[in-house]
């Protein structure tokens, strides 16, 4: 199983939640104005053919129930609870482990870590900071981000 992405264009590095959102549009059809409160959660670097990849999780909320095949295949919408019994890649798994987790779909911490894959490309192990970093406006910091 395999939830929604793909990868940053080139010229959107300065706007994940842009990609983000256009992947969303181009995966499953649903339109920029019926997707809200697109929020980044878990960001993990993986190796990957001799460079490192960014993998960036956003969570957002939709109140459209129907769904129409696309070229991506059959898209449904799982429960929950219905999420663990999903053959899962396991990064995906641990990052919705993380999003999962939270308290609140509000604009929150975002958890930050490193995959290791072993030689069969399946996740071995993962290396996940030990607290969350809340990502605040520049003006706030001049990193924009605190732990």
């Amino acid at each position: 199983w395999v939830g929604v992405g793909g990868r940053v264009e080139p010229g959107e590095a300065e706007d994940l939640g842009a990609a983000a959102l256009r992947e969303v549009t181009e995966e499953t059809g649903l339109r920029p104005d019926e997707v809200a409160d697109l929020q980044l959660r878990v960001v993990y670097t993986q190796p990957e053919d001799g460079s490192i990849v960014l993998l960036a999780y956003f969570s957002a909320e939709t109140s459209r129930q129907a769904l129409t095949p696309t070229e991506e295949g059959d898209l449904q919408w799982v429960p929950v609870e219905g999420v663990w019994d999903l053959d899962l890649v396991g990064n995906a798994r641990a990052a919705l482990s993380a999003i999962l987790k939270q308290e609140s779909v509000d604009a929150g911490p975002v958890w930050f870590g490193v995959c290791h894959p072993g030689a069969d490309e399946t996740l071995k192990e993962l290396t996940v900071a030990p607290a969350p970093y809340l990502l605040t406006d520049a003006e706030d910091s001049p990193s924009g981000i605190h732990s």
